[in-house]
C-alpha cells in the first residue's frame, strides 16, 4: 500500500495514524489479536477475486470495527517483479558471501 491508496482508506475509516506509523500499528494490532484483545475476522470474495480482514475490538453491547484492510489479487506483472527483485536480492547476497569466503581463505593460508 502506498501513501496514496493509505490517504483513501484513512479518510474512509476516520483513521488517526499516519503512514508512516502504519506497519508499526498494524503488528500492534496483530500481537493484540494472538493475546485475545481484538478479534480478526477475514471474509473472503471469490466472485470478486477480493478480501477484507477485519480487526475488532468487544464493546459491551456491541462488536466495534477498528480497521478493515481490503486484498486483491495481485497484477501478473507485480509478482514478476517481486520475484525478479527477490531473486537479484539473493544472488547479491550470494556474491557477498562468496567473496568474504575468498577473503578468510587468504587469511587462513
Amino acid at each position: 500500500m502506498n501513501e496514496e491508496e493509505f490517504s483513501i482508506m484513512q479518510q474512509e475509516q476516520n483513521l488517526c495514524v499516519e503512514y508512516m506509523q502504519s506497519v508499526r500499528i498494524l503488528e500492534q494490532m496483530i500481537q493484540n489479536v494472538s493475546q485475545n484483545v481484538y478479534k480478526a475476522k477475514l471474509v473472503l470474495n471469490n466472485f470478486e477475486e477480493t478480501a477484507f480482514l477485519y480487526f475488532q475490538q468487544d464493546s459491551e453491547f456491541r462488536t466495534d470495527d477498528l480497521l478493515i484492510l481490503r486484498f486483491s489479487e495481485s497484477k501478473p506483472e507485480n509478482i514478476k517483479a517481486d520475484i525478479s527483485h527477490r531473486i537479484m536480492k539473493c544472488q547479491q547476497m550470494n556474491m557477498l558471501v562468496q567473496e568474504r569466503l575468498k577473503d578468510i581463505c587468504g587469511i587462513i593460508d
